[in-house]
């Protein structure tokens, strides 16, 4: 397939790609091989050959989503090493620690 240097730049511009000038005609040559080689690809015989997934043979494992007894929020709130009220209190995310 021929690329052509408005489409190297089309490409760039929804990628958000910043590409110099003197580079797109190397861009534009390794686009055409690419797709040159899906070309190839596509003359392969795969109509006997079954369709598959994945190739490791994982399974997901399942488990039964049941409601269990848990700390209360009271609980949870005593054990918190700084508090206020019933919130925990931490650091903030812009603080110098020294």
């Amino acid at each position: 397939m021929k690329i052509t240097k408005d489409l190297v730049n089309s490409v760039m511009y929804l990628s958000r790609l910043r590409i110099p000038e003197e580079e797109i005609l190397k861009y534009q040559k390794e686009l055409e091989e690419i797709l040159d080689y899906f070309s190839i690809l596509e003359k392969v015989e795969t109509d006997n050959i079954e369709p598959i997934a994945q190739i490791t043979n994982l399974q997901n494992i399942w488990r039964k989503d049941l409601v269990e007894p848990s700390n209360s929020a009271d609980e949870l709130i005593e054990n918190a090493p700084q508090k206020f009220g019933r919130l925990f209190k931490v650091k903030g995310v812009f603080e110098n620690e020294e």
